[in-house]
């Protein structure tokens, strides 16, 4: 059962919040933390008695990466499918999506912390224009990366 929830935390991480796995993995914490985490979710299934089924144990998953806030990366990666859909289709075919939206999440970390992104203000305008135009620019080569 460990490893299994184990597993379903690691493909939620990696679907909302692939830019912290890959701060875990660099800093060699990733599987301290993925136990953490499990061993967390078994204690609260524990705790509520909820008979373990698949339902409960994703709504556990959910709560557990819930507690993380707004992704930044899905942010990127909506404002990239929303707003430049060509792009994004082009990506996807090439199967270079998550590469390019990791680079641009680092194109757009300093103004998402500038603004203090996060999810009370998610749905600010200026932190949507700002991440568009580090997009855009990210798109054009205009911040100096060599792509696309």
């Amino acid at each position: 059962m460990k490893e299994v929830l184990k597993k379903m935390l690691w493909v939620q991480l990696n679907h909302s919040y692939p830019e912290l796995l890959l701060q875990l993995h660099q800093s060699g914490r990733l599987t301290a933390y993925l136990d953490e985490r499990t061993e967390e979710i078994m204690e609260q299934l524990a705790l509520e008695n909820t008979q373990v089924n698949y339902a409960a144990v994703v709504e556990s998953v959910k709560a557990s990466t819930a507690r993380l806030g707004r992704s930044a990366y899905r942010y990127v990666y909506l404002t990239l499918k929303e707003d430049f859909p060509r792009e994004f289709e082009e990506m996807c075919t090439s199967g270079l999506l998550a590469y390019h939206v990791m680079n641009m999440l680092g194109a757009c970390q300093e103004v998402m912390n500038t603004l203090a992104f996060g999810k009370e203000n998610e749905d600010e305008r200026a932190i949507r224009y700002a991440v568009i135009e580090r997009v855009h620019n990210y798109l054009s080569g205009a911040d100096g990366w060599q792509h696309l």
